[in-house]
C-alpha cells in the first residue's frame, strides 16, 4: 500500500506524509468532529488548497490518515517467511509480533477511533477491517501455507483467524478498558504459549486423519 501517488516528487511525497502525521495527532486527539483543517495546516504548514487537492476536504483527509495508521501498525515488511521454519515457530513470531502491535497505545487509539466514526463513515470501518484485521489473518495463513503444504488453504485461513482471536481473548479488550492495565511479558508470553500449543495440536490432530474418498 503506498502512501503517495508515484506521479509526487520527493518534495511532494514528503509534504503529503507530513499533512498525514499532523493529520493523524490531530485526528487522535480531537476526533473526526473537533479536528479542523486549520489544526492540520498549522502543523504541517501547506496550504488549504494543497490539502484539498490532496486528500478532497477532511473526510478524505481522515481516510487517508486511517490507511497511513494501518499501513504502519500491519506493516508486514519484517515478516518475510523463513527457511526451513516449524509451524509453532511460525505461529510463535507471527502471534508475538500481532500481539506487541495490538497492545500498543496507538493501535488501540486507531480502534477507538474507527468504532466511534464508522456508523456516519461505513466505507472507513470496512477499509479497516480489510487492511487491518483481514490483512493479518491472510499473512499468517500464508506462511501456514510455506510450513503445512499438505493442508488445504481454506483450512488454515480459518485457523489464522482463530489463532490471532485467541491471543486478543480478554487482552485487548481489558487494554481498551482499563487506563492502568499493563500486561507482563511474561503474562504475553503464557498467552502466547498457550495459543500456539492448541493450534499446533489441532493441525497436528487435522493431518493425522485418514484420508477422505
Amino acid at each position: 500500500m503506498n502512501d503517495a501517488s508515484p506521479r509526487l516528487t520527493e518534495r511532494g511525497r514528503q509534504r503529503r506524509r507530513a499533512m498525514l502525521d499532523a493529520a493523524t495527532q490531530a485526528f487522535l486527539e480531537h476526533g473526526f468532529e473537533g479536528t479542523t483543517l486549520d489544526m492540520v495546516i498549522e502543523r504541517a504548514g501547506g496550504s488549504r488548497g494543497t490539502l484539498y487537492s490532496s486528500f478532497g476536504g477532511k473526510e478524505g483527509l481522515f481516510a487517508a490518515v486511517i490507511a497511513h495508521m494501518i499501513e504502519e501498525i500491519f506493516d508486514d515488511s519484517a515478516d518475510q517467511p523463513r527457511p526451513a521454519a516449524t509451524l509453532s515457530a511460525t505461529l510463535e513470531h507471527f502471534g508475538r509480533r500481532f500481539l506487541t502491535s495490538l497492545l500498543d497505545p496507538r493501535c488501540q487509539s486507531l480502534y477507538r477511533l474507527v468504532v466511534a466514526e464508522s456508523p456516519r463513515f461505513p466505507a472507513i470501518g470496512k477499509s479497516f477491517y480489510e487492511q487491518g484485521p483481514q490483512q493479518s489473518y491472510l499473512l499468517l495463513s500464508e506462511r501456514l501455507v510455506a510450513v503445512a503444504p499438505h493442508m488445504d488453504e481454506e483450512t488454515l485461513y480459518a485457523v489464522a483467524c482463530q489463532f490471532l482471536e485467541m491471543l486478543k481473548a480478554d487482552l485487548f479488550l481489558k487494554a481498551l478498558s482499563v487506563a492502568d492495565f499493563q500486561p507482563t511479558m511474561a503474562l504475553l508470553e503464557t498467552r502466547l504459549k498457550l495459543s500456539v500449543d492448541i493450534i499446533a495440536c489441532y493441525l497436528e490432530h487435522l493431518s493425522q486423519r485418514p484420508a477422505q474418498g
